[in-house]
């Protein structure tokens, strides 16, 4: 399989500056000793185009990991670029636009052909400490499946049933408003782009060429006793998005289950898409 040089990114040519008057920095990596890492085999028709896959692999890979923080810690930073990956413990280190630090993620890929389903595992993600303990414990644990709320273990579904908003007793599904999509559409958009990415195969020009999206509706499916303010938030939520490419304007319907474990750094996406 062929080998991606070590990227090299450049900050942009305006210093960005933050609330503490720095900037951001170059960042460096220290590799931890963490085993049992496999990166996906992509598949392309050339050499060439399954470089550009791993590429996109490696940014997807870091932007769920920060995703997981931003939902976790409350906070919203911004995703630069990929610096560096580790091939032996799959950590990625991520330059991050609102931060000095440099970021750390590791998010295991498994894809389900015959489902068109994939699934993106996130089980380390935090900013690079200043110094590194001597003993920091059990970095990467394994996601812990038989933690997850029993609610979210079947199979993903196929889409909303056709009552789900109409049901006078039927709490758990909530339509976004159009605020909330506005309010929350960074990750959202990055849902739909997750979806439509299992539709492309090798053509990762389809990708490049059919956003920015158009979000047209989305339904989150939570417990029952989630208040619907909260439910885009949940910790385990299924999102059905419908949305419409740019291009030719297609419509798309992605499932996207969100859940965790209760270890802090853990998440997991599930991903699936039609085309309507």
């Amino acid at each position: 399989m062929a080998r991606l040089e070590p990227q090299i990114c450049y900050l942009p040519s305006e210093p960005l500056h933050h609330d503490d008057g720095t900037v951001p920095r170059s960042p460096y990596v220290e590799v931890f000793d963490i085993p049992e890492y496999s990166p996906p085999p992509p598949s392309g028709p050339s050499g060439l185009e399954e470089c550009r896959r791993i590429a996109v692999y490696r940014k997807f890979l870091a932007k769920v990991g920060l995703h997981c923080y931003n939902l976790q810690n409350g906070t919203n930073f911004q995703f630069f670029c990929v610096e560096s990956m580790d091939k032996d413990t799959g950590i990625l280190t991520s330059i991050i636009l609102n931060s000095t630090r440099d970021f750390e993620a590791r998010v295991r890929y498994d894809e389900v052909e015959k489902q068109r389903c994939l699934t993106m595992i996130t089980t380390l993600c935090r900013f690079k400490p200043h110094q590194t303990p001597e003993v920091e414990g059990n970095l990467c644990a394994a996601f812990d499946r038989l933690s997850v709320d029993d609610f979210f273990k079947d199979d993903l579904p196929d889409w909303v049933p056709e009552d789900a908003l109409t049901a006078s007793d039927n709490l758990q599904y909530y339509e976004m408003k159009e605020s909330e999509v506005e309010e929350y559409k960074e990750w959202l958009h990055f849902y739909a782009k997750l979806g439509f990415f299992t539709t492309c195969g090798s053509f990762l020009k389809d990708l490049r060429w059919a956003q920015p999206f158009e979000l047209r509706k989305i339904i989150v499916q939570t417990r029952e006793h989630v208040e619907s303010k909260k439910k885009a938030l949940a910790e385990n939520a299924i999102f059905y998005i419908a949305f419409k490419t740019r291009a030719v304007g297609r419509d798309y319907r992605a499932i996207i289950r969100r859940t965790m474990d209760g270890t802090p750094g853990h998440m997991s996406l599930e991903i699936k898409c039609f085309k309507m």
